[in-house]
């Protein structure tokens, strides 16, 4: 629950605590496996374990160690799914989505109702005026965590778990209402799968029809209130509103698949390489290219074939088409109430395939960890369902996983001391405070996982950043933004390396963004009194992104 609650950020990885409670708790939950396998893994799950093998090795061809954890985390979390007899685990994943939406969604109620709370010691401040994003402070990932929170309450309510009928019902309607107030147009989305779920499937009972009706109304009367409310709303935007123009979010989505599918017409066959979406797109020419910088496709199918190639993407999908596949006996057992926790699964993985399909939520431990293992328990559901009664079991996993558990808690802790060093460069605390800003960076740049952003604190910040030359290496290998193009432009020229220099400054154009407005106005002089500034001359020489470090 905590993963989804911190309210402060932690720059320059706003999320970081976030998501480094998820791995936490997801380590803690591996700690006390009871690890038991059932019955002989099918062909299928042995595919999707050796594709996040495979993956992870692709992420490490590219120095992303962190990305390489994560993934293998991930598979660690999936076979827990699959081997895990005791259902608690998974009764608890449905309480702390449940108890998390709904503290999220009265954080949210708070951030458009009484703006005047956001940037309080428990409610974030909002990144976009009048809509809810939660302690998330993204509208779509609270979106998301609601949509998840609803189905969890369906479930849960089913299986009478919830001991009332009031509170849910309440509670349905203060998740619905809050994905209003989120006006997030993939929420509405998820929000409608959720309802159809509990409205058409006939293995669950009337009340489940009920929380559908609740969560309904609430956004109904959310809707009204917004509108009732609008004078003392600063910058409120009903969902409904943004369903009727369109808005910026689909044009720019647009964009960059555009812009994606360019990059992928150029290398379809090998990609550009895990991670490095954002340097080859920014060190690319697109003439009329989206002016943000971007390091993810919004789109996981686009994602796979752009990094690492068309065929790769297709195998790595169809892996888990076949798991999924496989599993789908899960769906139809002969008893009725048994299929209500392998539907509520399906519904959950389906709510990330859907967010996946226009944004990155798997790229966020706090969804990856859970998704990985709803796919390991819908994959065992269907093991459990083919099998006519279920076997003794054969082998215990338990002293594997709980291994990876007590690694996945040190390597945590770990991580949270290295990442601190790199947080004293963006919000220095305790001992950085009388350190010099070059001491910080210093001490950042020997941070083994985060150590990039130190150097991008060093190579943007630096007056003659070609001095630094060495340490632009990292940066261009994350998130190449305008400020990174405008250092690395005048680095390149400082070294005499002037054609490089040229050509990044054209890529550099292409963002047309105000941070080099100044740098450019030397062009608009009519005769400059001495040389022609390198940025105001056409590049001679072509390059792509591989001609970079």
């Amino acid at each position: 629950m905590a993963a989804f609650l911190v309210p402060f950020p932690t720059p320059p990885m706003t999320l970081f605590a976030n998501q480094w409670l998820a791995v936490i708790g997801w380590g803690l939950l591996l700690c006390a496996s009871s690890g038991s396998a059932t019955r002989l893994l099918p062909a299928t799950a042995w595919a999707v374990l050796a594709t996040v093998l495979l993956l992870a090795g692709a992420a490490g061809v590219q120095h992303r160690w962190l990305d390489v954890l994560l993934l293998l985390l991930a598979g660690a979390v999936f076979a827990f799914g699959l081997c895990e007899d005791s259902a608690s685990p998974l009764r608890a994943l449905w309480w702390a989505l449940l108890v998390a939406g709904l503290l999220s969604a009265l954080i949210g109620t708070l951030q458009v109702l009484a703006p005047q709370t956001a940037g309080t010691a428990l409610v974030a401040n909002l990144l976009n005026a009048g809509r809810a994003a939660g302690n998330l402070r993204q509208t779509n990932l609270l979106a998301t965590l609601l949509a998840l929170a609803l189905a969890a309450l369906v479930v849960l309510s089913t299986a009478r778990a919830t001991g009332s009928r009031v509170w849910p019902l309440l509670a349905a309607g203060l998740l619905g209402g809050c994905i209003e107030f989120s006006a997030s147009r993939t929420g509405i989305l998820e929000l409608c799968l959720v309802v159809a779920w509990a409205v058409f499937d006939r293995s669950l009972p009337r009340s489940a029809r009920a929380l559908a009706l609740a969560a309904v109304l609430g956004f109904i009367a959310a809707v009204g209130l917004q509108w009732l409310a609008a004078p003392a709303i600063q910058g409120g935007v009903p969902a409904w509103d943004r369903l009727g123009e369109g808005g910026g979010g689909t044009r720019s989505r647009l964009s960059i698949w555009s812009d994606v599918m360019v990059l992928i017409g150029r290398e379809p066959w090998t990609g550009v390489g895990w991670g490095n979406l954002s340097k080859a797109w920014a060190l690319s020419e697109f003439p009329a290219r989206y002016p943000v910088a971007f390091d993810h496709a919004h789109n996981i199918v686009l994602q796979l074939a752009v990094e690492l190639g068309v065929p790769a993407a297709l195998a790595c999908l169809a892996v888990v088409a076949a798991a999924l596949w496989r599993a789908r006996v899960a769906l139809m057992p002969a008893e009725a109430v048994s299929r209500a926790p392998a539907h509520a699964v399906a519904l959950m993985l389906l709510l990330f395939a859907l967010h996946s399909m226009l944004e990155y939520p798997l790229w966020y431990a706090f969804f990856l960890l859970p998704a990985a293992y709803l796919l390991g328990v819908f994959v065992r559901l269907g093991e459990l369902a083919r099998s006519e009664a279920v076997s003794t079991p054969r082998a215990s996993w338990r002293p594997a996983v709980q291994a990876v558990g007590v690694l996945t808690v040190l390597g945590a802790l770990f991580t949270a001391w290295d990442y601190a060093r790199v947080l004293q460069v963006y919000a220095p605390f305790g001992r950085g405070l009388r350190e010099t800003f070059e001491q910080r960076v210093e001490t950042g740049r020997r941070s083994v996982f985060f150590g990039a952003l130190a150097d991008y604190g060093l190579v943007t910040s630096a007056e003659h950043p070609g001095t630094v030359m060495p340490a632009f290496e990292r940066p261009l290998r994350y998130l190449v933004n305008a400020r990174l193009l405008l250092a690395y432009a005048r680095a390149l020229d400082e070294h005499g390396d002037m054609e490089k220099a040229r050509y990044v400054a054209a890529r550099l154009r292409e963002f047309r963004s105000p941070l080099s407005k100044e740098f450019f106005a030397a062009c608009e002089v009519p005769e400059p009194a001495s040389a022609t500034p390198f940025q105001c001359v056409a590049p001679g020489k072509a390059f792509t992104y591989r001609d970079f470090p």
